[in-house]
């Protein structure tokens, strides 16, 4: 009896050696929403971007996925698994007619703990199955639209402009003690721990940057949230707490997966911008040119709304003489032309160079020498032509703006440039 029941026991312990546990998150490369089923079994209540199914077992598992769009057809495979105790992340990928195969990305050790943050797919996004691991950081976040009560648990984020417990949503006259005010950080505009490298500021609410440590801490943090909106609401919650500079915003919008996400933190953070007239930067961070030329509009629309253009703000330009446009006291310095140049002449398309240069040209002055040598970036007269008119307007020395004559190949296009200064000065 007791040689059967010892073998019953170790019957029992080798088919539990042999069950298999993993996670798994399945997302799509370009959006798509789909419902995932792994075998058999329906993993997501609504169509999302992104599932996590936790606690399959099995060494083969099989992978049903229906998408929403319309046309696409229904992927079904079967998937080998080796491992235990592993997080698997599973990308769909998307191939000619709509058709999509699957690649895994990663296998990861999952984690046991109860985490401090479980995301939930807002937006129709995503959805979660279970609790995602590794993701605490501090963090009890119950989103509310992207913005709301994200309670910072009892974690202590440092310096990074956090007080313990605080709500998002500070009164606008009872401040945080460590940092919050709404509009750019503390009192002075900025973050005081640590000297900025950076020139003076052409927005008013901000007189200094995030310290480099601060944003450092900040972007790990996004990089930790597992989904592209809860990386989002992060992003926008530190943005709305302490200015940043144009690189800072760059750097942000790159730690996001879909373009969409990028442009929507692009136009957020330009309220809190520390230079916003090295705004054009954060174009580097835009993969589609429709997207670069919806926030150069976006950008435009804003800074109509101001009474005085940021020309007329101390950007760090060169000590010319007194300038002849009226909204010009200071022009683009030497070093952020040249990034300007250089990230202009490494744009393939004409038409996204055409938006750069504009872009950069209506944030901040720049003088009649470097309109030309845009225009010289430019392979066609006809866009030549185009940025030298639309430049005319943001020129911190118009009277020198017979130089730019220089760049045209025709005799035409001087005249029509010289018509329309006429009628313009």
């Amino acid at each position: 009896m007791r040689t059967l029941f010892s073998i019953a026991i170790l019957c029992l312990l080798t088919i539990a050696g042999i069950a298999q546990n993993n996670d798994f998150v399945f997302y799509t490369d370009n959006g798509d929403l789909f419902t995932l089923y792994l075998n058999n079994v329906k993993q997501n209540s609504t169509a999302a971007t992104n599932v996590k199914a936790t606690n399959i077992s099995g060494k083969t598992i099989s992978v049903r996925v229906v998408f929403q769009r319309s046309g696409v057809p229904t992927f079904n495979k079967s998937m080998s698994v080796s491992s235990d105790d592993k997080e698997i992340k599973v990308q769909l990928v998307k191939g000619r007619e709509n058709v999509y195969s699957m690649k895994i990305v990663s296998t990861t050790n999952r984690q046991h703990n109860n985490p401090s943050a479980s995301d939930s797919g807002h937006e129709g996004s995503t959805e979660t199955k279970g609790n995602v691991p590794g993701h605490g950081n501090g963090y009890n976040n119950n989103n509310n639209n992207g913005h709301g009560n994200n309670n910072h648990g009892n974690n202590n984020h440092g310096n990074n402009g956090y007080n313990n417990g605080h709500n998002n949503n500070p009164p606008h006259n009872n401040p945080p003690h460590n940092g919050g005010y709404p509009n750019g950080g503390y009192p002075n505009g900025g973050h005081p721990n640590g000297p900025s490298t950076y020139g003076p500021s052409d927005n008013p609410r901000c007189h200094t940057p995030m310290s480099t440590n601060d944003f450092n801490s900040l972007r790990s943090q996004v990089r930790a949230r597992y989904f592209d909106s809860s990386r989002l609401t992060v992003a926008k919650q530190a943005c709305r707490y302490n200015c940043m500079t144009s690189d800072q915003i760059r750097d942000l919008c790159k730690e996001l997966t879909y373009e969409s996400n990028r442009l929507d933190f692009a136009k957020y953070a330009f309220e809190y911008c520390y230079d916003r007239y090295r705004y054009y930067i954060v174009g580097q961070s835009l993969t589609y040119s429709s997207s670069v030329d919806e926030l150069n509009r976006f950008i435009t629309n804003q800074m109509a709304s101001y009474q005085n253009p940021y020309g007329g703000y101390n950007n760090g330009g060169y000590g010319y003489f007194q300038s002849d446009n009226p909204n010009c006291h200071y022009i683009m310095s030497e070093p952020d032309f040249n990034d300007l140049r250089n990230m202009i002449n490494n744009t393939p398309y004409s038409s996204t160079k055409m938006t750069i240069a504009k872009q950069a040209c209506s944030v901040t002055c720049i003088s009649a020498e470097q309109v030309r040598e845009i225009c010289r970036l430019f392979t066609f007269d006809s866009d030549r032509l185009t940025f030298a008119k639309y430049a005319f307007d943001h020129c911190y020395d118009r009277r020198n703006y017979f130089k730019v004559n220089d760049v045209f190949t025709f005799t035409s296009s001087v005249n029509e440039l010289n018509r329309y200064i006429n009628q313009h000065n």
